[in-house]
């Protein structure tokens, strides 16, 4: 939980000209935070007296990223967290008790030395007990664990306890946010207008730099630009032809192919979200604009124990986010190419029906990669039965790991060179030559192709 930041790009900000960011998680509880925190994106002096107690100088004015995530969550919810490139403080109550600084210590730092040692030092009968299957269970936990990942950069500890100088010092330079204009905050980001809340964590660089922007140019009716991702030509060419079109009803159909955790998608509600109530706001243009984002994962399994499935987790991210309800999920075989073009092709008979309007559908996959399933949504019906519409923009984006020149080498361990694109794999899949547009075998123009 944490409340609306007023900039809906200071996500997605390293640093301003000006301005650094201080990433903070709060990890105090959710009631505790909603009574008293410190402010998001609010800019104090440099040699700000918190930040240097979190080990860090600025040369510049400060910023603070807060997001909150109590410790008790911490764990189900590392998901949350930022890069582990990226410097971040934590703040929380009892800095001293032992049970706290454990659970830190085995969510974001790592087991410590101690207990590492006290592992080693188990005599086999202990191991056996703890572990009746013995050395062929262990091989299989560790093969299942497989690289060892890198702690997160915590760059220090700030007391949240009440009688702490942290609030004293918040409340002098302004950064200090009570129960009252919490609440207030929250009121006026759910009736009013909708802002991103702070994240710590980041969506794909193609998501945030090209689809998003993309996505919005369409809605809008605004004209081709260069940063554009693999758009269906015909289309785009109608639209852009069509200067009335930013006055019609718009549906955006937006589906994800192996959400995972569901950043992604999250990241998209809430900007499209953002964008959208802003636009009723500002202009008196009688364009309705409705969306609806459809995360898929083989994950996305019901549980049938005690234990929430992925699923349900995934919900309760994006109901915490504000964006549950223009999110849902569909558990579908990825593996499966019939299967997954059998439920496209569905889903996209019901996208396209809408009769007034415009309809823009969007397909993006990220680190998610079928030859097979690609080449299929290329020449199969799907694409066929959304071109044949003259009212539906097609938006098809992939974010995967790719070799970065011609003949270039794979020398990583992971992901294997058989998931690897080569350089111009996707180029040459979708391009559109003159003899295939003859045919009409393809009718996509490649938009983008980056290397990052």
């Amino acid at each position: 939980t944490a409340a609306p930041t007023s900039n809906a790009n200071s996500n997605d900000q390293e640093e301003t000209s000006n301005t650094e960011l201080l990433y903070l998680l709060d990890l105090r509880s959710e009631a505790e935070f909603q009574e008293r925190h410190l402010a998001s994106g609010v800019v104090v002096p440099n040699k700000l007296p918190t930040g240097q107690q979190a080990g860090q100088s600025f040369s510049s004015d400060v910023a603070f990223h807060v997001v909150n995530i109590p410790l008790d969550e911490l764990k189900k919810r590392r998901f949350e967290l930022p890069p582990r490139h990226r410097s971040f403080a934590v703040l929380m109550n009892n800095l001293q008790t032992k049970s706290n600084l454990l659970k830190l210590e085995e969510y974001l730092i790592g087991p410590s030395s101690s207990r590492s040692v006290e592992v080693k030092q188990q005599s086999p009968q202990q191991q056996q007990q703890q572990q009746p299957n013995g050395t062929v269970s262990a091989r299989k936990k560790r093969k299942r664990q497989g690289r060892p990942q890198k702690p997160w950069k915590v760059i220090g500890l700030i007391s949240g306890d009440d009688d702490s100088e942290t609030w004293k010092q918040a409340d002098s330079l302004g950064l200090l946010i009570t129960l009252p204009e919490t609440n207030k905050s929250l009121e006026t980001n759910n009736i009013h207008h909708f802002c991103p809340l702070p994240r710590l964590w980041e969506p794909d660089v193609m998501v945030r730099d090209l689809l998003l922007p993309a996505i919005l140019k369409q809605a809008f009716g605004g004209q081709e630009q260069q940063d554009q991702v693999v758009v269906n030509d015909p289309t785009v060419e109608t639209l852009n032809n069509n200067n009335d079109s930013a006055t019609k009803n718009t549906y955006i159909e937006v589906w994800d192919l192996g959400a995972g955790s569901g950043r992604d998608v999250c990241f998209l509600g809430e900007e499209l979200k953002h964008h959208f109530m802003l636009e009723k706001q500002n202009t008196k243009s009688e364009n309705q604009i409705s969306f609806h984002i459809l995360a898929m994962d083989q994950r996305y399994r019901s549980s049938t124990t005690k234990a929430k499935s992925e699923q349900e987790e995934c919900k309760e991210f994006w109901s915490r986010r504000g964006v549950g309800d223009c999110i849902s999920c569909l558990e579908i075989d990825l593996m499966n190419d019939d299967t997954i073009m059998s439920s496209l092709e569905q889903l996209a008979n019901k996208a396209c029906s809408h009769d007034e309007g415009k309809t823009i559908l969007v397909i993006f996959a990220v680190r998610f990669w079928s030859r097979s399933l690609v080449e299929h949504f290329v020449s199969r019906k799907l694409r066929q039965q959304c071109s044949t519409c003259s009212n539906v923009t097609v938006i098809f984006a992939i974010s995967q790991f790719g070799k970065a020149s011609i003949d270039a080498k794979w020398n990583f361990e992971h992901p294997k060179e058989k998931h690897v694109l080569e350089r111009n794999e996707l180029v040459d899949i979708f391009s559109s030559n003159k003899e295939k547009e003859e045919q009409n075998q393809t009718g996509w123009l490649v938009s983008h192709d980056r290397v990052v």
